[in-house]
């Protein structure tokens, strides 16, 4: 019996041990957030639910967020109308762009910006956005993106649709990606539609993207 207690306790003991290096390496590794000094940008990236749920909610997130450029995903002409009525003196310059059902897209920002590029990749359900935005920082590029969800074309959920659409995100990044100007700073965001292991996200880490939201925050679901 004490035999059995001792294997007990040093197991315990190990659990504890592991979880406690398991904690220290996320603190060690995870990046704090830092106040600015200098010029900078805030951006914020939204699926705001074509359906409009919780919209006044939502737009009271958007109003206090006191970000310089918002871009949202799965607008609608319902959307389009509230955000104009209610956010256009903090946002002057603002873009829609309608797509049926969930495909819509939206930028708001303070200063001036112009669109580029506006495309539909093949096998997509949505196109890709491409603004230059004019910021404290300069110049900047966004690519928006809302990638193919993880459905068949009947907009069920299938295992099968779990792992082909994969492919087709891959081909989503890969089309559009070729298309952002080389010399100018560039974000790209969105609805991936996919967590960061999968092959969309990989493939932007490759060309030497970092992902914003792992270097801060590796448990959150979005």
């Amino acid at each position: 019996m004490r035999k059995k207690l001792r294997y007990i306790i040093l197991i315990s003991t190990l659990a504890a041990f592991l979880l406690l290096i398991t904690v220290s390496y996320f603190q060690c590794t995870l990046r704090k957030p830092e106040m600015p000094t200098g010029p900078h940008v805030k951006v914020l990236t939204w699926n705001v639910n074509w359906g409009m749920s919780g919209a006044y909610k939502t737009l009271a997130v958007v109003r206090d967020a006191g970000a310089d450029i918002v871009c949202l995903q799965e607008t609608t002409s319902n959307w389009e109308t509230l955000l104009r009525r209610e956010l256009s003196s903090i946002y002057p310059h603002m873009s829609f762009r309608h797509s049926g059902g969930a495909g819509g897209q939206a930028i708001l920002a303070k200063k001036p910006f112009q669109e580029r590029e506006y495309v539909l990749p093949e096998d997509a359900w949505f196109p890709g956005w491409i603004c230059e935005l004019e910021t404290d920082i300069g110049l900047i590029q966004i690519l928006s993106v809302h990638l193919h969800p993880q459905l068949n074309d009947r907009g069920s959920f299938t295992p099968s649709a779990y792992v082909t659409t994969k492919k087709v995100r891959l081909n989503e990044v890969q089309t559009l990606f070729p298309l952002l100007k080389k010399e100018t700073p560039s974000l790209i965001l969105g609805d991936f539609n996919e967590d960061e292991d999968d092959k969309a996200s990989q493939w932007v880490a490759e060309q030497g993207f970092t992902d914003a939201l792992y270097e801060f925050d590796r448990e959150s679901k979005t």
